[in-house]
């Protein structure tokens, strides 16, 4: 796979996977090039686990269906920028934080050449300082989405706009603003949404 103008590499966390409307996103925004999405086996077995886990405690999660085609989706889309076991096994034990299960996600994303993680869990299991040496920044959806769209405001809009015209096939009255509204208070994507808003 080419490398985005960008440069950007992103390891997105399981916890930014979903509800599905991000991880579409953050998917289309690669299929535009704005950015590679880098991901590995694990991360996409904690993935199914996450939303079968989250199906249990009646979340908004996609059905047993829904989410198979989803991981189908990306290993079939992005086949270029899967880390292979064997390339960070090695380097998991040495990897920097207190949480075992997130040290995986590390080593792929290093192992990936990942620019960037994406999570929510910045005080956890990913040592924003620990990383940074690695040169591998840590930001939320939101932060991260921000900056992509300051460097590439017109594919953000055509993405964006391309889910908007996507969701009007089941829901006429759905329009780009009430889109960005529903993202910036229940993605909490509030600088994101407002970069590309009608003020913006």
């Amino acid at each position: 796979m080419d490398e985005p103008p960008s440069g950007r590499r992103v390891f997105p966390d399981t916890n930014v996977l979903y509800p599905i409307s991000l991880l579409d996103l953050i998917m289309r925004l690669a299929e535009a090039g704005a950015h590679t999405v880098v991901w590995s086996d694990d991360l996409l077995a904690e993935l199914e686990q996450v939303w079968a886990e989250g199906r249990a405690a009646g979340m908004r999660v996609p059905n047993a269906r829904g989410a198979a085609s989803a991981i189908a989706g990306i290993r079939r889309t992005f086949p270029g920028s899967l880390v292979p076991r064997s390339a960070y096994d090695a380097r998991i034990d040495g990897m920097p934080g207190d949480d075992h299960d997130d040290k995986p996600h590390l080593a792929a994303a290093e192992a990936g050449r990942a620019t960037h993680i994406v999570t929510r869990d910045r005080a956890g299991g990913f040592p924003v300082a620990a990383l940074a040496e690695l040169g591998i920044q840590v930001q939320d959806p939101d932060e991260y989405l921000a900056e992509l769209a300051d460097e590439f405001p017109e594919d953000c809009m055509r993405v964006v706009q391309q889910m908007v015209e996507r969701r009007q096939r089941r829901d006429p009255d759905v329009t780009l603003e009430l889109l960005l509204d529903r993202w910036s208070r229940g993605l909490g994507l509030a600088h994101f949404c407002a970069r590309l808003g009608p003020s913006s």
